[in-house]
């Protein structure tokens, strides 16, 4: 039998997963008769609208997203996509309602581990005080790596017990050394995280 085509692509077991502290992993599979490489594309109401993640061979897609515990972003999030034959699929939504939580967020059991929160505070003179959480079952002692296009390549710093980190760097303030630094880490059970990252612009002050 000839497989059908001209059919639009359709997202199934589209789920938003709560991390804690308005994180949330969003998954789901879309049907299409090429699934892979599509561009899944986040709508609603939420402040994650506009973002996009891609499926993978099987069309199963999965991304993170950071929303605001304060009131403001309880909503419906949705996912479409459009396949090779340009063909929109119909719109999935689930009900996610992000609340204030204040004790450290906590990961199920064998997940990669998670940074959240990653930000860059500028001191002065080319020196940012760099900091974040790692969420993951055991997040103490684990080794957070700087990387991407700053000479802060390569530098480490160790979480503490709730996960929290934070180190400072020193940049130069000649224009040479601006760009991303991201940071990553691996768990106790040798899952690595997802990498974040923010752009720094070194200024004299």
């Amino acid at each position: 039998m000839t497989p059908v085509t001209n059919l639009p692509p359709a997202i199934v077991g589209f789920t938003a997963e709560p991390f804690g502290n308005g994180l949330f992993l969003v998954s789901g599979i879309v049907i299409d008769a090429n699934p892979g490489g599509l561009a899944v594309t986040f709508g609603g109401s939420t402040s994650a609208r506009g973002q996009t993640v891609t499926t993978n061979a099987n069309g199963i897609f999965s991304g993170l997203v950071q929303l605001r515990t304060d009131g403001t972003d309880t909503g419906f999030l949705s996912v479409t996509t459009i396949d090779s034959q340009n063909l929109e699929s119909q719109s999935a939504q689930v009900f996610v309602d992000p609340t204030v939580d204040t004790a450290p967020p906590t990961a199920a059991p064998s997940s990669p581990p998670v940074i959240v929160g990653f930000e860059d505070e500028e001191v002065g003179n080319g020196l940012f005080l760099i900091s974040g959480t790692v969420v993951d079952e055991s997040p103490g002692n684990l080794i957070v790596t700087f990387g991407g296009g700053t000479s802060a390549n390569g530098l480490t710093v160790t979480t503490n017990g709730d996960g929290s980190f934070s180190r400072t760097i020193q940049l130069r303030v000649d224009g040479t050394d601006s760009g991303f630094l991201t940071a990553t880490t691996v768990d106790g059970q040798g899952l690595a995280s997802q990498p974040v990252q923010v752009f720094l612009d070194p200024t004299t002050p």
